[in-house]
């Protein structure tokens, strides 16, 4: 009897004790979660100052250690078991991301260190934050370096649109800055060449007025001098889509009429070029973008009719020349000093210009021998001579002096470039000329195009070569350099 009470009251204590056990174990585990729980928030909390930018990167690493300390009670940091890794992860990312797009990598260092202290080496995204770094300082090198030609192919190696935009981003700064430099150094071609390569979704607001700014500078060298035109992107379909998009945007009154003043002139000329090479189908073409830019009445379309007679080389040509005669004529701008230019350009029979050759001949004779005494003539020549002689004794000297210069900026004008350009200049202009005639960029051409592509690709590299050799010479002194 005694036994069984003893055994009851035994199993009534052990009962007793595993429900304390119990309870204990409750409450435990119950302020664990309400720790986990506040830990929780307060990372949250941090995590949503660092993303609203009301804490900087070593804020957030400080601040993050603090909360480790203060609910863990450990020293140092203890985040490799934390729920919120992943999420303080993703949030280094999107911040480092955000910082890459608008500013340079050296504003992005100070994550990358948090993300390595935090997440660890070999944590994903401390992975990927490490890769983003490593693809904006590459292509923040390349845009200091101007180096087109890598910073495409360095385009081509990007992995996702991140990557892409951050690469787009500095390949358009570096664009815009070489345009800008290519209007100052007088090769406003380029300029329109390099802003053609610049994807429209990475258009800055500075960048149709930079555009306009080169298509007005083309016109301007036309205007003075046509021939110091040698470089035409006006046909490359990037170059055409970026006037597109530049013709359809809201311009002011001024600024379009400098945009159609620019184009009619850019056409014109091209116009006047096709008519010395027989090219009456692209001629016509030309003659009709002229009218849209710049319709009648207009003295320079006048002015532009009569220099397109004088162009015309060929039967066609000449054809396509008298209908524009007869345009000038119906106008009422025909004038005389226009007539007699045409006269002696042929536009009225060919027995007329000689006639009027002779005549010209022969009044200029009479006049010579009435004004002038033959002594006097012999001893001009006789003192002409002996100058002469003088300067071939003095040497070729006097050859530099006068010749050399000609042949210099003859040669300076195939890259649109004048006496004054330096020799980094010189070689900037040549590289983009032989980038865009090299060979290797015409195999889908025809056989023609690339025939004449190689020939212009030529003609570069032996005026490339001659200036150089004036830079090394005497003739050097005379650049500047």
């Amino acid at each position: 009897m005694k036994g069984t009470h003893f055994a009851s009251r035994l199993r009534s204590v052990l009962l007793f004790t595993a429900a304390a056990l119990l309870l204990q174990l409750h409450v435990v585990y119950a302020f664990a979660d309400a720790v986990a729980d506040a830990q929780s928030e307060r990372v949250r909390a941090l995590i949503l100052k660092f993303e609203n930018d009301k804490i900087d990167a070593e804020d957030f690493v400080v601040s993050l250690q603090a909360a480790a300390s203060r609910e863990l009670g450990e020293e140092g940091f203890a985040f490799e078991e934390w729920e919120l890794r992943n999420q303080i992860g993703q949030a280094l990312v999107h911040k480092t991301r955000f910082v890459l797009l608008n500013k340079s990598s050296a504003a992005a260092l100070e994550l990358k260190k948090a993300a390595k202290t935090i997440l660890g080496p070999r944590h994903p995204d401390s992975k990927r934050i490490d890769r983003l770094v490593y693809v904006a300082e590459r292509a923040e090198m390349l845009e200091a370096s101007q180096d087109a030609v890598r910073m495409d192919s360095f385009s081509d190696e990007v992995t996702d649109d991140v990557e892409s935009t951050i690469v787009n981003r500095r390949k358009s700064t570096m664009f815009h800055r070489m345009a800008q430099d290519a209007n100052n150094f007088g090769t406003p071609t380029l300029a329109v060449r390099y802003l053609s390569e610049i994807d429209k979704n990475y258009w800055r607001d500075a960048t149709p007025q930079i555009l306009l700014h080169s298509l007005d500078l083309v016109a301007q060298k036309i205007r003075i001098n046509p021939n110091s035109l040698n470089h035409w992107p006006f046909e490359d379909g990037n170059v055409k889509a970026v006037i597109k998009d530049l013709e359809g945007r809201d311009l002011s009154p001024q600024d379009r009429q400098t945009f159609n003043n620019a184009m009619a002139d850019i056409f014109g000329y091209r116009l006047l070029y096709s008519l010395e090479r027989g090219s009456v189908a692209q001629a016509r073409d030309y003659y009709n973008r002229v009218l849209l830019y710049r319709a009648d009445p207009n003295d320079a379309n006048d002015a532009l009719r009569f220099n397109a007679a004088l162009s015309a080389s060929g039967p066609e040509a000449r054809a396509f020349a008298t209908e524009r005669i007869d345009e000038l004529y119906a106008r009422g701008g025909l004038s005389m000093t226009y007539r007699v230019k045409l006269l002696m350009a042929g536009y009225y029979g060919g027995f007329f210009p000689v006639v009027f050759y002779a005549t010209l001949t022969l009044c200029g004779g009479i006049i010579v021998l009435a004004l002038f005494k033959p002594g006097a003539i012999v001893m001009r020549r006789a003192s002409g001579a002996a100058r002469v002689r003088q300067a071939r004794v003095r040497g070729s000297g006097y050859m530099h002096a006068h010749q050399a210069p000609d042949e210099y900026s003859r040669l300076l004008q195939l890259f649109g470039l004048d006496d004054r350009a330096s020799k980094d200049e010189i070689k900037r202009a040549y590289r983009q000329l032989a980038k865009d005639y090299h060979p290797d960029r015409m195999q889908d051409k025809s056989a023609e195009e690339q025939a004449a592509a190689t020939e212009r690709f030529d003609e570069l590299k032996r005026a490339y070569d001659r200036i150089l050799e004036f830079k090394q010479s005497q003739f050097g002194s005379f650049t500047g350099e």
